[in-house]
């Protein structure tokens, strides 16, 4: 599969402010630290086999689509998006004992780079991973509701830290965005267990669809009786598919 690379306009406005401005070092830094983080994310995926489709950069990162599902599993899901972290710490290591200017300014870039990936603000990784842990312990549309509100928590403590216009416009832009498709995607959530069965280790009673688990075969109440997860899910796609 051809894999499509993308540039945001935020890219380019920021590449040409950094020149601009004289930062060409820091341009280049900073190109190599998100390079070798996106290559954790890379090899991660290609670890548990999956394919991606495209790879979309900005200022802060890229964005890979692949062909990953919701239904994931949370450990792969966690690893996934820890690995970009993963892959700085051992640039950290590696480069511990280099001298110089450039290589300080590596590891100022670096650090910021971990710090500003571990917040939990979708899209970033820090969002993810949170959402890799809650989503063992509830409802998984209340935790997607749960996830918007620590995202968007994590956004304004972000910006009142940094003061980055340009950065909060964008990852606002991303959340917003998110919200609104919020019936599509857990429409998508249902419509890819019916599609794409997954056998979990543990079971789940629930009172209706929306109650779902994501990480549980889930018995949804029917009357006065619990049916598998599977026929309720062929009930509401049966017809269609």
């Amino acid at each position: 599969m051809k894999i499509i690379f993308k540039v945001s306009i935020f890219t380019y406005i920021y590449a040409v402010l950094m020149i601009f401005m004289g930062y060409i070092n820091v341009l280049i830094l900073t190109a190599v630290v998100l390079l070798i983080h996106e290559l954790g994310h890379i090899l991660f995926i290609k670890f548990f086999g999956y394919k991606i489709k495209s790879i979309s950069l900005y200022p802060c990162g890229a964005i890979i689509d692949t062909d990953i599902t919701i239904n994931v599993p949370s450990s792969k899901l966690f690893f996934i998006s820890i690995a970009g972290v993963m892959m700085q710490i051992l640039l950290e290591i590696v480069t511990f004992n280099w001298n110089g200017y450039n290589t300080e300014l590596l590891h100022r870039i670096n650090h910021f780079v971990i710090l500003f990936n571990l917040f939990p603000i979708y899209p970033l990784d820090g969002y993810k991973i949170i959402l890799s842990i809650l989503e063992n312990l509830g409802k998984y549309k209340l935790v997607v509701k749960i996830t918007y509100g620590i995202s968007f928590t994590a956004l304004l403590i972000l910006f009142f830290l940094s003061k980055n216009i340009l950065m909060f416009v964008l990852l606002y832009v991303f959340n917003i965005n998110y919200i609104l498709i919020h019936p599509y995607y857990y429409h998508k959530f249902l419509l890819e267990r019916f599609l794409y069965p997954y056998r979990w280790k543990h079971s789940k009673k629930t009172k209706c669809l929306k109650d779902m688990y994501k990480t549980r075969n889930n018995y949804i109440r029917c009357g006065n009786i619990y049916i598998e997860e599977e026929e309720m899910l062929k009930r509401v796609f049966g017809n269609v598919y």
